[in-house]
């Protein structure tokens, strides 16, 4: 796993191993765990603003 900036290029450390596989399975179990909150309740998720306007 690696974080891409909004470009979709790469930026910062590499994950990989068992670290990489803990890591994706909290993204996986969070995005299950929101989109359960909004069937359950619309409009409970909300997105977050980006930081900055633009991509460096």
């Amino acid at each position: 796993m690696q974080p891409t900036r909004a470009n979709d290029t790469p930026h910062g450390p590499v994950l990989t191993g068992r670290l990489a596989a803990r890591v994706k399975n909290r993204i996986n179990r969070y995005t299950l765990s929101a989109l359960r909150t909004e069937r359950r309740k619309p409009g409970s998720y909300r997105w977050v603003k980006p930081l900055r306007k633009h991509a460096p």
